[in-house]
């Protein structure tokens, strides 16, 4: 049986990515939302996060198979895992200071309507 073509990996690892952001930060976002005002936009920070780090990862395991030494195919996929560690920790931080932003400027207080 053959590996699909690249292209269609990386697309269907976007999709885990989304799907494991969604199941990752349901929890998160139960405990955010008693405290933040608008918590709902840490669900689909989650997904995109995921969504743009997992095919970063897909590609370093293919990659780290296709380098000549062991060493090689460490530093692939070590470099894979900081890029895609930058990417998921460069979306969280926006929205969570986006987040604190919001709550310093209402003084704190948030409508229970507007979490959800």
């Amino acid at each position: 049986m053959a590996e699909p073509p690249q292209a269609v990996v990386l697309l269907l690892a976007a999709g885990l990515g989304a799907v494991a952001g969604a199941v990752l930060s349901f929890v998160q976002w139960l405990v955010l939302r008693r405290s933040a005002a608008r918590a709902w936009r840490w669900l689909p920070a989650n997904m995109l996060a995921w969504a743009a780090a997992m095919p970063v990862i897909f590609w370093a395991m293919d990659k780290a198979f296709q380098v000549g030494a062991p060493w090689q195919a460490a530093l692939v996929i070590a470099s894979a895992l900081l890029a895609a560690g930058a990417l998921v920790g460069a979306i969280h931080g926006v929205v969570l200071v986006r987040l604190a932003e919001e709550q310093a400027g209402s003084g704190g207080r948030r409508s229970g309507a507007e979490s959800r």
